[in-house]
């Protein structure tokens, strides 16, 4: 556990990105290909995790936005 103040523990921690029209086309691109999900993060969606890519394929799929 940190000693730090917990205001300058909140500064470092990220915050989240909304998911744009375009990163969920390359999720599904990559995914279509047969790519694993840490390949598809660094080949398409550098920013994003591979259970974060994992996670936001799992939500379209729960809105029958992805096949």
């Amino acid at each position: 556990q940190s000693r730090m103040p917990y205001k300058e523990r909140r500064s470092s921690v990220q915050t989240r990105t909304p998911w744009s029209p375009v990163e969920d086309e390359l999720l599904q691109k990559g995914y279509e290909k047969g790519y694993s999900w840490a390949m598809i993060s660094s080949a398409y969606l550098p920013r994003r995790s591979r259970g974060c890519c994992w996670g936001r394929f799992k939500t379209l799929q729960s809105k029958n936005l992805i096949n």
